[in-house]
């Protein structure tokens, strides 16, 4: 498949988008856990309540390090043989060996698909016709469908120039992509990843890459929001510092959504991991960015939430414009007694 950099910036029709739009997404990666105890496994590593997601449905989930840090996010699509996981391509290898590392005697295989597999993103009212003419089936968001070895998860719509645009993620192996590919090109616009990317961050769900591994606990980039995190579930790695900050008032960290107004030529400067700054300090993290067709840079940053009201928040030297996320961030509660 030909992968279109997911760091080129051309200019990005938001109507066209929202009308029926593709992507190749090479940003995005596959592991399967496949046998008859990958529910298991899954829920005694991940931070969710794997469990709880229906025989066709999808999920959130992170692998914490025993010091309750996110090395990895994944989304989660429940099939005949276990689950597919979907995550960072460049964190891809090293999220695949660490479940390995605890798979121990469990009855089941942690397959890292690499190269092997391509993941695709659909966009708009026409995209859902245009996957059915193909055969499969659009599926509602929250769910997944699949056909052999291939699926099509049905992920939130976002709001987006006050247009709701509807998004799937289509995962299978790299003939299968490139063929769909090519006849998803003959009924809808094809746009660069950094749309998926745009899309991204304005629907406020967090992704962990190689940059930003080990960053933080899930509550600092508003994973428990998202129902990434199950409070009501057994343990996990990680799982007594998870809990510890959930209840003992110990957040002192948020997610946010803002934007810049230009775009600077470096885009390390903008991209995940790069610094927050208030003043002279360092204050917190870009979690995740995106060319913004408006012009200038989406973003989700995480930051010490006193930090706001200390000096101007600044990410790449600009100063940080807030912008909107879909659900509310709660205020920091007060410390227990």
């Amino acid at each position: 498949m030909t992968h279109l950099s997911p760091t080129a910036a051309p200019t990005i029709d938001p109507a066209a988008v929202a009308s029926g739009s593709f992507a190749s997404l090479p940003h995005w990666g596959c592991i399967d856990a496949e046998g008859p105890e990958a529910e298991a496994f899954l829920q005694a590593q991940l931070t969710s309540d794997v469990a709880a997601i229906a025989p066709d449905g999808i999920g959130l989930g992170g692998h914490c390090t025993p010091k309750g840090r996110l090395f990895s996010t994944f989304v989660l699509a429940r099939s005949a043989a276990g689950f597919r996981l979907l995550t960072s391509r460049d964190n891809l290898a090293d999220a695949a060996k660490r479940l390995s590392m605890y798979v121990l005697r469990s009855k089941l295989k942690i397959h890292d698909r690499g190269d092997a597999f391509e993941v695709l993103g659909a966009y708009g009212e026409a995209a859902a016709q245009a996957i059915a003419d193909l055969g499969l089936e659009a599926p509602a968001a929250g769910r997944v469908a699949w056909r052999e070895d291939a699926c099509v998860l049905g992920l939130a719509p976002v709001t987006a120039n006050g247009t709701t645009v509807r998004r799937w993620m289509l995962a299978g192996p790299a003939g299968w992509a490139a063929d769909v590919a090519a006849m998803l090109g003959k009924r809808l616009v094809r746009v660069p990843a950094d749309v998926d990317r745009w899309l991204e961050v304005l629907s406020g769900v967090p992704r962990v890459t190689a940059a930003t591994r080990e960053a933080w606990v899930p509550q600092m980039i508003n994973y428990e929001l998202v129902e990434g995190v199950g409070f009501r579930k057994g343990c996990y790695p990680g799982q007594e510092v998870v809990a510890r900050t959930q209840y003992l008032g110990k957040l002192k960290r948020r997610m946010f959504a803002a934007r810049l107004a230009t775009r600077p030529a470096d885009e390390a400067a903008w991209a995940p991991g790069a610094p927050v700054q208030a003043g002279d300090a360092e204050v917190g993290s870009v979690v995740l960015s995106a060319p913004d067709p408006a012009g200038g840079v989406a973003l989700l940053v995480e930051y010490r939430m006193q930090a706001a009201g200390d000096a101007a928040l600044r990410v790449a030297g600009q100063p940080l414009e807030p912008a909107e996320l879909p659900y509310d961030v709660p205020e920091p509660a007060a410390p227990a007694n």
